[in-house]
């Protein structure tokens, strides 16, 4: 069975509370940290959702999935860089124009995504995730260094 959830923005506290409902999870904030805790017909493990100022955050996953899990995320404004570092497992991402891409552990991506168009991710059942990802949303980081 494959389970999808899908995003429409950029991550933080509603990707958090987005993501503890879908996995069922017992979602604890703390001083702008989220963290996702779950054990039961998803898989086991933890998500870890940080925000940082001027349109920084992070998304980790330490993940080992019961059922093939697929992320779909789609952006309006801003659009976001993802820097995706896989450290155990493998993934897949396909854009709706590219044909699908296998990520295997220690392999490092960068992602811009473009505006209204999806992005899936694949995660199989069966396989520890362990993938970080920081993500930047230039619009806000160059208000940051005074460039907008």
């Amino acid at each position: 069975m494959n389970k999808e959830i899908y995003i429409d923005h950029a991550i933080g506290q509603e990707t958090a509370k987005k993501l503890a409902i879908f996995f069922k999870g017992d979602l604890k904030s703390n001083y702008g940290e989220n963290l996702i805790s779950f054990n039961n017909e998803f898989g086991k493990g933890k998500i870890r959702v940080v925000s940082f100022d001027y349109g920084m955050s992070l998304l980790s996953y330490d993940v080992n999935f019961s059922q093939d899990t697929t992320v779909q995320i789609l952006f309006k404004d801003p659009v976001p860089i993802d820097f995706l570092f896989l450290t155990s497992g493998k993934m897949s991402f396909k854009t709706d124009k590219s044909k699908e891409i296998l990520i295997e552990s220690y392999q490092n991506v960068i992602v811009r995504y473009k505006l209204d168009t999806p992005t899936t991710y694949k995660m199989k059942a069966g396989n520890l995730i362990r993938l970080n990802i920081i993500q930047i949303c230039p619009d806000f980081y160059l208000q940051k260094m005074g460039i907008m």
